[in-house]
């Protein structure tokens, strides 16, 4: 499964990598529409927690968890570390004459069951989520601040998706307590 978004910004790369670089950090100058879905960064005792330490910081976002891979200025890539959901997923900055092409790629294989799950639950969640990133980043690049609220009306789907995720949170958390 192959899942990309693109959108052009009228702002250089050099611009935009400081609030890509901010990502994951649940901080005021986080671009993930945080206040809607919780993220996070982890980084081991003693070390920066807002450092990318490649191979070592572990980020998430919902059910999904993540270990950051590398960051060139250009091309950032985290590996996917959920169970069932083999793959990675990252951002590129590509210069255009306007400023910059960002473009946000997931690709993951799947299993049959994984491949159900994502397409009743995740898909429309993740597609939403990052067209909120690109809508907040806009605003961040146009302001200097990142919005506090994000203002991209969630689709029933994401919002069908998101109510079937808390769901099965709470009868894996059932289970576990009768086991």
């Amino acid at each position: 499964m192959k899942n990309i978004h693109r959108r052009e910004m009228t702002a250089t790369p050099e611009q935009i990598r400081p609030w890509i670089e901010a990502g994951f950090t649940a901080t005021a100058r986080d671009p993930f529409p945080r206040d809607v879905i919780r993220n996070w960064r982890k980084n081991p005792p003693g070390a920066d927690p807002l450092a990318w330490i490649p191979e070592v910081t572990r980020v998430g976002h919902g059910p999904f968890t993540f270990r950051f891979e590398s960051w060139d200025g250009a091309r950032w890539r985290v590996r996917v570390e959920t169970p069932g959901y083999e793959g990675w997923h990252g951002f590129d900055l590509q210069e255009t004459p306007g400023g910059c092409r960002l473009t946000h790629t997931l690709e993951l294989r799947l299993s049959a069951p994984r491949q159900l799950l994502w397409t009743l639950c995740f898909a429309a969640v993740h597609d939403w989520a990052v067209e909120a990133t690109f809508d907040r980043l806009e605003e961040a690049l146009r302001t200097g601040a990142m919005p506090t609220v994000t203002t991209r009306p969630l689709p029933w789907l994401a919002a069908r998706g998101m109510a079937l995720t808390r769901g099965l949170a709470q009868l894996r958390s059932r289970h576990a307590k009768i086991a």
